[in-house]
């Protein structure tokens, strides 16, 4: 059977990514997705353009509910220049979907009632910061969540790996820090204390997976000879396009904090990787540094030292990842993807020439 999945989302370009993995999952049945305007995306352009998602990937029907611009601590915000490029979708290209979604302040009460309501335990894939799972949580205190919930899979901090927060923007002088986390660390720490399993996708795991010019020229020689149906071939232009607007940052060398990594799409794969093929995950209580210090701020750091029982991803098989999504929006098969993604040797030997 499908694994029954919400996600939750801030809807930047690695979100979409994620999304349209998990729309096209056989392995997944995408139940209902909560957008806020908290994170990348402004609340009301970030649900039309997942409405317009989910009509590329002919999935008009699934449910979506806008969530809250505000969030539960401080008031972090992504720069204004990022965010008008997130709310144009990149300037890509795309048709505009004749579906509504619930409105705004809504995702609170469609998240309680889809889940108490669904008949068996849904897996949420959080990948736009915690505010709409801790307002829920903080709204419904006398739940057991639990019953409810089987597992959240956040993408969201740095256990060992430096921030990145101060990295994209020095205007903020935290270097502890991730965005989705930083963003509304009050959320985030309340879904750790939720009583429901997290397993969280930190920058640790991601680094460990690049999207590189190996990836991105791989997707481009498969747009250009396509072998999937119809809505794979439409979904995969999609994301080329959506990747040719970040080469810059794709060509980045490995591990440098400015390069793009695979954030929200590993934390769709964990989600999928049922048997632990390609990541695995450690135990590690959890909690995030709540205190603001404008000087040397920390707030938004992950805490291993006290907090709830959750998991960690820790190792990631870099390349696995990379052939689990191209597999899916592509319709190639893993044998034909692997053989044109370089080996790791090749790519060393690649950068030692240069």
């Amino acid at each position: 059977m499908p694994i029954p999945v919400i996600i939750d989302t801030d809807v930047a370009l690695d979100d979409y990514m994620a999304i349209l993995y998990l729309l096209l999952n056989p392995a997944v049945e995408v139940i209902g997705i909560t957008t806020t305007g908290v994170g990348a995306a402004h609340l009301s352009a970030g649900t039309q353009n997942v409405l317009n998602l989910l009509n590329l990937a002919n999935q008009a029907g699934i449910p979506v509910a806008a969530g809250t611009s505000a969030p539960l601590s401080f008031s972090n915000v992504f720069p204004n220049s990022w965010r008008t490029v997130v709310d144009n979708l990149y300037y890509i290209p795309l048709a505009q979907s004749a579906s509504s979604a619930q409105p705004p302040g809504s995702a609170v009460q469609f998240l309680h009632d889809t889940l108490t309501q669904y008949g068996s335990p849904v897996t949420v894939l959080s990948i736009g910061g915690g505010t709409n799972l801790g307002m829920l949580f903080q709204t419904y205190t006398g739940v057991t969540w639990s019953q409810y919930l089987s597992r959240i899979f956040m993408m969201g901090g740095a256990i060992k790996a430096p921030g990145n927060v101060n990295a994209f923007n020095p205007d903020y002088n935290n270097t502890v820090a991730e965005w989705n986390i930083f963003i509304d660390p009050l959320g985030a720490n309340t879904v750790f204390q939720s009583g429901v399993p997290v397993t969280l996708v930190p920058l640790d795991a991601s680094n460990q997976a690049q999207l590189d010019l190996d990836f991105y020229s791989t997707l481009m020689s498969m747009v250009a000879s396509p072998q999937g149906n119809a809505i794979q071939n439409a979904v995969s232009a999609f994301i080329f396009a959506g990747l040719s607007t970040q080469l810059e940052t794709i060509a980045q060398p490995a591990q440098s904090v400015d390069g793009y990594y695979l954030w929200d799409p590993l934390a769709a794969i964990a989600l999928t990787d049922t048997h632990n093929q390609i990541v695995t995950t450690e135990p590690m209580t959890l909690s995030v540094n709540l205190t603001l210090d404008e000087e040397q701020d920390s707030s938004g750091a992950i805490l291993t030292d006290s907090g709830a029982s959750n998991s960690v991803v820790t190792t990631v098989d870099g390349n696995a990842a990379k052939v689990a999504l191209l597999s899916t929006w592509t319709g190639y098969s893993n044998d034909a993807i692997a053989a044109r993604l370089r080996s790791p040797s090749a790519r060393r030997s690649s950068r030692a020439s240069k």
